[in-house]
Parts: C-alpha cells; structure tokens; sequence
C-alpha cells in the first residue's frame, strides 16, 4: 500500500494588529505591536534585514530598525504555523500627521485642484437626473455630465441638484501645481458601532507610508468597565454600556462611540 502522505493541521493561534504598515526614518526604532491568541510566537523575521533588522522581540512586539531606505517585509510566526505580515517603510527622512479620520467607505471629495486649460470630472452621490451649475463660468463651467473645464486662474463654486437635494464642491483652478506633499493620514476604516458583551473586534488601521518615525496608533477607552482596547486596537466588550474609543498619531487624534448590548 501507498504511504498516506501527512496533513499538516490548520493554525488555531490567531495573530491580530490593527496597525499592519509603518515607517521609520534611517537609524531610528519602531515597536509593531500585536496580539497572539491561542499560541506563542515561534519566530520573527525580516525580509531584507540590511533595510529593517529585528532589534529586539517578544509576544506582544517586536523593536525594527531602520537602517537604509527602503520597504521590507516583517513576518511574525506562531509554533503552529499561524502568520501575520507587517510593512516597514525606512526613509531618510518623516513628516508630521496630517490628521487621523474615521471612515466608512462613502466620503464624498468636495474639493479639486485643476491645471487651467485642462478639465476634471465631479463625482456626485445624488440619484436621478442631476443639473450642474458654476458660480463663476468664465473660471470654470461645467457641463451635464458634472465635467468641469478649467478657463482662468480662481476659485468656483460647482453646485449638483437633483429634485430637492443639492451638494456643493470647490474647484480651484492654478496655472500650476504645488508640489505634492506625501499625505500622512491615519484611517479607521469602519469602526464597530455596536458589539455584543463578551465579543471582541480588533480594529482596522490604514495609513501611508509616510508616516513619521516612531507614530505608532495609540488606542484609548474611557470606560474600561464597559470595553477595553489593547495596544493592537483589539476592542473586547465587558459589559452593556457606550465607550468612547479615542484614537491617536502623531499628536492628532478622532473618537468614536461604541455600544455593546
């Protein structure tokens, strides 16, 4: 008989961080904090330890070092196979937050920068038909479509009207654009609004990758009775009652409520 060929069983440690991306400048620390649940952490590596080198390392974290710019791949194992990755971005030099956000998914952009001569299009959420209007056409008109064509140098008002539900965008019109500023904004995307008591949520994080040396997301609850969050942003629920969860980079920061019922 043919030898039956072994099935490795499937992880039951899980491994959760709400923040998986960070950046270090050249020469600096950063600390990745995480949860391990279920099991202990049986390695920790690097995928290119001449950009980020592993300094120091436990169950909760792990300590990187920047050591030339660069993008390198930090893999956190447990002893039965589970796996969680996280992005290290070095670069020689950081920049300040620009603002932490919550976000569900359906903000609506209501400003635009257009080069003069040139044209861009408005997206709108109204439904049906929608008529377009401009404050100023001889800046910048704007077509049914909501496409908006760049004449002179100004500032318009670009109005949408749909029945009786109007939205308004700001288009600024420039001979030429500023140089771009990496954006460092921090996201939390689709926070929970409701949880059961005895559940837990870890919380989902995004960011650029230009996120200053060391700004790793800070997480607080101001009812500790009620929920608790951990250094990973993983919301457990005590009891019924509303938390206010308070976010923080960079000396920025954005709160939400949660209920658990």
């Amino acid at each position: 008989t043919e030898d039956e060929q072994a099935v490795a069983p499937e992880p039951t440690a899980v491994i959760e961080a709400a923040q998986t991306a960070f950046a270090v400048e050249k020469g600096k620390d950063v600390t990745i904090p995480f949860v391990v649940e279920g099991g202990k952490v049986a390695s920790v590596t690097s995928s290119d330890e001449t950009i980020a080198k592993i300094v120091t390392q436990k169950d909760g974290s792990v300590k990187v070092k920047g050591l030339k710019p660069g993008k390198a791949t930090i893999t956190v194992t447990t002893e039965d196979g589970a796996v969680k990755t996280f992005t290290i971005t070095v670069a020689k030099k950081s920049v300040g937050v620009d603002k932490v956000v919550i976000s569900d998914g359906s903000k609506l952009k209501t400003s635009y920068t257009v080069l003069k001569g040139q044209t861009a299009t408005v997206k709108t959420t109204l439904k049906g038909t929608v008529k377009w209007s401009s404050s100023k056409s001889s800046v910048a008109s704007v077509d049914k479509d909501g496409k908006v064509t760049a004449k002179k140098m100004g500032t318009v008002k670009i109005t949408a009207k749909s029945g009786s539900k109007t939205q308004t965008f700001k288009v600024k019109v420039v001979k030429k654009l500023p140089k771009s500023t990496p954006a460092a904004k921090v996201t939390i995307k689709n926070p929970p609004k409701i949880i059961k008591a005895g559940e837990s949520k870890t919380l989902d994080v995004r960011m650029t990758s230009t996120i200053p040396t060391n700004t790793v997301v800070k997480f607080k609850s101001d009812k500790t009775g009620v929920i608790i969050v951990d250094a990973a942003g993983k919301l457990t629920a005590k009891k019924p009652g509303k938390a206010n969860i308070t976010v923080t980079a960079g000396g920025k920061s954005v709160t939400f409520s949660v209920s658990v019922k």
